[in-house]
Parts: structure tokens; C-alpha cells; sequence
């Protein structure tokens, strides 16, 4: 049964390569290094308590609901369980294609954005991007529906028409991380608004976003176990749940750093001096790379001729902002961060290369309007010539 799990799972991800158009090989390539990292972070767990155990454990005694949060966890795999009793490892190769087809799209949509192949490979390869992704957990599916997302965002930028991915993106999202979802749903309507023409089936789609985000708004507060609060104590309740991570080697204490510093810790952390593992090393190095990768996307952006779209930059702006200051204001656990950083990431490469996209047209619009500017007193001593 292994085997046929293995199989079934490398033929979904192939056969979506080939729907992206991406290279045989470099599919292959994603997949193995992504099923490496699968068995090592399966040998991690028996040294380390991890989520991917209880979830696994708890599944026994579940019944198939569909809730989000860990409920469509569990579901997934009594519904498998159903069908044949899985055992931990093949858990995890059901788990792991979601991780998997997320690093297809990341590739994917890189490639549309006009990154050059090294540079994807560079990014592909993020030890994180693989090892928060092949575990059993909500983390493989979140980082589906973040890659999907974007996806869906170029190409609707692209063609000017609306993306079924983007809303296929929601509801897996909305199954796992409802908030986030709401985060998705949120910049996605505010870039509809303010970063692309309007017509009338766009003002249809985004009163039905907002109506809908309206219903959902008190399911989201359950989930988050706020209701019957006012609105001035849902910060504070936050903060005091935020306490609750503060435990373990991930635990650090920033509250008295300001929001542009905690993000910064959110985004680029652990430093140095914060290591207190082998993972967090490794993420520590890892900072070091991303931020080499950002500087290289900007200034590529910069020179090449890639197309500035104000929708995608609207887009990417507000879910970026609005996910790092509600995400890092909260930060307890460098630990967490490391692996909810990886739901940004993807984001914050587009808007870097949209960044530098904008600086390019930028400067060619000035260049240009000088040019005009210099050309014009030629043209009035040359008519002055003629007339005399």
C-alpha cells in the first residue's frame, strides 16, 4: 500500500507539472526533494513531539466533520481510513502532495512574474518551504492555498478576467486557517476596488465577498474563541492567548520592541543570539538567503521588462501588511513565526518584483518625459529657422 500511495501521489504531481507546463525533470526534481524532507522531518518525530502525532493519534477515535481548524485534519484522514487503514508514514505521503503542488505553483508563478530559472531554483529549495510542508497538518494545504492564490492573481492580471483559483484558494484556506482566509478575501476585494477598472460584474463580485465575509465574521471570532467580546477587548485577549506559546526554546519576549521590529523578528527571525535548536539554526541561515533572494528579485525587477500591474501590487501590499502586523504583533514563539512566515513569503516576492517593476516604469516615464522636455526647444529654433 506504500507504494501504491507513492505512486499515486508522484502521478498528481506530475500530471499537475504537466498542467503548468512545467519541465518533467524539474517536476521530478521538486517532488523527490520535497519526499526527502518528508522522511526527515517523519524521523524528526520520533525524537521531537510534533503536531503531525496527535493528529495522526486522535484520527482513531474522530468522525468525518468537515469543520475548519483541526477538524479537516482529522476528517481527511478517517476519510482515507475508510478506505484503508494508513499508517503513520503513508499519513504523511497523503499530507505531503499538498506541499509538494504548493512548490509547483511557487515555481510556477515565479516563472509568469519573468524570474530567471537559477533564482527559482534558489527559492524552491528553502529547506522551509519543503520541511513545514510535508507533515500531517494544516500547514501543506495553507501553503496550497497561498501559492494558488497568486496564481490566480497573475493570471487575472494578466488576462484581465477573474480566476476560479483565486476562490479555490479561499476555501481551502478557509478549511484550515479561517482567518487567514479572511486576510486573502480581504485584499483581494480592496485590489478589485483600487487596483483595476471597474465594471459591473466586479462590483457584483465584491458585494458578494463582502456580504459573505460579513457572514462569516462571528464563525471566525468562534474559531478564534472571541465571541460575545467587544471590539476594544479582542486585542486583549489576543495578547493575553499569545502568552500561551510563550514556552519552550521558541519562547521570546518583544513586547516591548515596536510593530517595524517585531516584524522584522517575524520575518528574518531567529537571529543569532536568539538560537536555541538545530532548527532554528537552520532558520537563521536561512534568513541570511531570503534576504539575498529579496535584494536579487528588486533589482532583476529593476532591469527587466516586467509588466507592473497595480492590481497585483494593491494585492500584495495589503495582504502583507495586514498579515505581518496582526501575525508579529502577537509574537511569542519564534518557533511559530518560522513556520508562518512561509504563508508571506510567496507574497512578499511578488511585491518586491512589483516593487522593482514600479521603480523601472518609473524611471522610463521620466526618462521620457525628459527627453520630451529636451526635444522641444529643437523643434521651436528649427520652426523660428524656417520662418525667417
Amino acid at each position: 500500500m506504500l507504494l501504491l500511495i507513492f505512486l499515486l501521489t508522484l502521478y498528481i504531481h506530475i500530471g499537475m507539472g504537466r498542467r503548468l507546463r512545467i519541465n518533467f525533470g524539474f517536476s521530478l526534481l521538486i517532488f523527490l526533494y520535497h519526499f526527502l524532507f518528508m522522511i526527515i522531518y517523519y524521523e524528526y518525530t520520533k525524537y521531537v513531539h510534533a503536531d503531525a502525532i496527535d493528529y495522526f493519534i486522535f484520527s482513531n477515535t474522530e468522525e468525518i466533520d468537515f469543520s475548519p481548524g483541526v477538524s479537516f485534519v482529522y476528517s481527511i484522514l478517517v476519510l482515507f481510513r475508510l478506505l484503508v487503514d494508513l499508517t503513520y508514514l503513508e499519513s504523511f505521503l497523503i499530507f505531503n502532495v499538498f506541499g509538494s503542488l504548493a512548490i509547483l505553483y511557487l515555481n510556477k508563478n515565479l516563472q509568469l512574474l519573468g524570474v530567471e530559472f537559477k533564482t527559482r531554483l534558489l527559492i524552491v529549495i528553502i529547506p522551509g518551504f519543503s520541511f513545514w510542508s510535508v507533515a500531517i497538518g494544516k500547514d501543506g494545504i495553507a501553503l496550497l492555498s497561498i501559492t494558488l492564490f497568486l496564481h490566480g492573481l497573475i493570471l487575472t492580471a494578466k488576462s484581465k478576467m477573474i480566476n476560479l483559483e483565486i476562490f479555490i484558494s479561499f476555501v481551502l484556506m478557509f478549511f484550515v486557517r479561517p482567518h487567514f482566509a479572511l486576510i486573502m478575501i480581504f485584499a483581494y476585494s480592496s485590489a478589485i476596488i483600487w487596483g483595476r477598472k471597474f465594471n459591473i460584474m466586479k462590483i457584483i463580485i465584491v458585494l458578494i465577498i463582502v456580504l459573505n465575509t460579513y457572514l462569516l465574521k462571528d464563525f471566525i471570532l468562534r474559531f478564534l474563541g472571541l465571541t460575545d467580546v467587544p471590539l476594544e477587548m479582542i486585542f486583549a485577549q489576543l495578547q493575553e492567548r499569545s502568552t500561551y506559546n510563550a514556552i519552550g526554546d521558541g519562547a521570546i519576549d518583544i513586547a516591548d520592541k515596536n510593530i517595524i521590529l517585531k516584524i522584522i523578528i517575524y520575518v528574518f527571525g531567529p537571529f543569532i543570539w536568539q538560537i536555541s535548536s538545530f532548527t532554528q539554526l537552520i532558520s537563521s541561515l536561512e534568513s541570511f538567503v531570503l534576504l539575498f533572494i529579496l535584494y536579487k528579485l528588486y533589482k532583476t525587477s529593476c532591469v527587466k521588462a516586467i509588466e507592473y500591474s497595480a492590481f497585483l501590487m494593491t494585492c500584495a501590499v495589503i495582504y502583507s501588511v495586514v498579515f505581518l502586523f496582526l501575525n508579529a504583533s502577537f509574537l511569542s514563539n519564534i518557533g511559530i513565526a518560522a513556520r508562518q512566515k512561509f504563508l508571506v513569503l510567496p507574497v512578499l516576492f511578488l511585491l518586491v518584483i512589483q516593487l522593482g517593476a514600479f521603480h523601472k516604469n518609473k524611471s522610463k516615464f521620466k526618462q521620457s518625459r525628459n527627453q520630451r522636455r529636451s526635444a522641444k526647444p529643437d523643434s521651436i529654433r528649427t520652426a523660428s529657422v524656417m520662418t525667417r
